[in-house]
C-alpha cells in the first residue's frame, strides 16, 4: 500500500517555524504528488517548495472580516499559488514586506492599536470568517485527499475545517502545538 494523499491545512512547509520544521520532517520523503497545502494569505511569504508545491490561497474570496474591519485587511488573492520559482518569487515581493523596511502607518495602527484592543475586548477572533468557495471546493475534489492533517490556532480556522471535514467526508489528524495558547493570541503580520 502506497503513501495516502495528504491536505494540511493552516500551515505551510517552512525551515524557520516550529510547525513548519515539524511538517518538514514529517513529510520528508512523501510524494510530491500526494501533499497539498491550505492556507491563509498570511502564509504565502513563508512557505517552502522542496517538499511540496501544491499549494492554495484562501484568500479574498474566502478569507473575510466585518465592516469596518474589512477595511484594514491586506487583500490577498484567493486560489492556486503558482510555485514556479520566479513566479514564486515574484508572489512573494508582491506579499511579504521587506523585513527592514519600517511598518507604514497603516501596519502600524492595525498592529500596535487596532488589534490589541479588538483583542483587550476579546473580540479579535469573532469578527473574521474562512469560508468555502465554489473555485476551493472543485479543487478539493480534483486533489482528492485520503486524509486531513490541521493545524489550527483560530476560532475561523477551527469552523473552516469543520466545513471542509463535512464536505470531503474524510479522516482529519487534528495537530496542536505545544506553544497553541501562545501562538493563540499573537498578532498577524
Amino acid at each position: 500500500m502506497g503513501l495516502p494523499k495528504v491536505l494540511i491545512f493552516g500551515q505551510p512547509f517552512n525551515q524557520n517555524t516550529g510547525g513548519g520544521i515539524t511538517l518538514s520532517n514529517l513529510f520528508n520523503g512523501w510524494d510530491r504528488d500526494k501533499i497539498a497545502v491550505v492556507g491563509t494569505g498570511h502564509m504565502l511569504g513563508n512557505l517552502n517548495t522542496d517538499i511540496c508545491s501544491s499549494y492554495y490561497q484562501l484568500g479574498i474570496e474566502n478569507n473575510t472580516w466585518i465592516f469596518p474591519f474589512n477595511k484594514f485587511q491586506k487583500k490577498f488573492k484567493s486560489g492556486i499559488v503558482e510555485t514556479d520559482k520566479d513566479k514564486l518569487d515574484s508572489n512573494i515581493s508582491n506579499h511579504k514586506p521587506n523585513i527592514y523596511q519600517k511598518p507604514n502607518a497603516r501596519q502600524k495602527a492595525v498592529d500596535y492599536i487596532l488589534y490589541p484592543l479588538l483583542k483587550y475586548f476579546g473580540i479579535f477572533h469573532s469578527l473574521s470568517s474562512i469560508k468555502l468557495t465554489s473555485n476551493f471546493c472543485h479543487w478539493l475534489k480534483e486533489f482528492n485527499p485520503d486524509v486531513l492533517y490541521v493545524q489550527v490556532q483560530a476560532r475561523d480556522e477551527i469552523l473552516f475545517v469543520q466545513e471542509m471535514y463535512s464536505f470531503l467526508k474524510k479522516p482529519m489528524i487534528i495537530h496542536i502545538m505545544d506553544d497553541w495558547p501562545a501562538a493563540y493570541n499573537r498578532t498577524l503580520q
